[in-house]
Parts: structure tokens; sequence; C-alpha cells
């Protein structure tokens, strides 16, 4: 569900706490699945960043 979600959002991308929103996923759950799929070189960082809900910066992440 995490590596179709950031496929979904294209160039887009998307930050764990909008992994954690759309999917209903705490926020332990959605970093270590993200993790992984950046371990396996599915998804990367894509050099940009946005803003979680509690204001700090976020690293967007894109599919492979």
């Amino acid at each position: 569900r995490v590596y179709d979600f950031i496929v979904e959002r294209g160039d887009e991308g998307a930050t764990d706490d909008e992994l954690e929103v759309a999917l209903g996923l705490p926020h332990q759950t959605a970093s270590v699945r993200r993790n992984g799929l950046r371990d396996d070189g599915w998804v990367t960082d894509s050099g940009q960043k946005r803003p979680t809900r509690s204001g700090a910066e976020a690293i967007v992440w894109v599919a492979q």
C-alpha cells in the first residue's frame, strides 16, 4: 500500500506524514515500510521537502 500510494502521487511524491494520513497508518509503521522501500531501491529522496501537520519540514519520497 505504501509503495502504491507513492507511485500514484507521481512526481509530487509523498512525505511520511502524508502516508500516515492517507493510509491510516501509525508513524512507526509508515516510516518502517518506507525505509524498507528505500533500502531496496524502490523509492528515493526527491531532494524536496514539505511541511508536515506539525509544521516540520519532511523529505518527499518518490518511486524509482
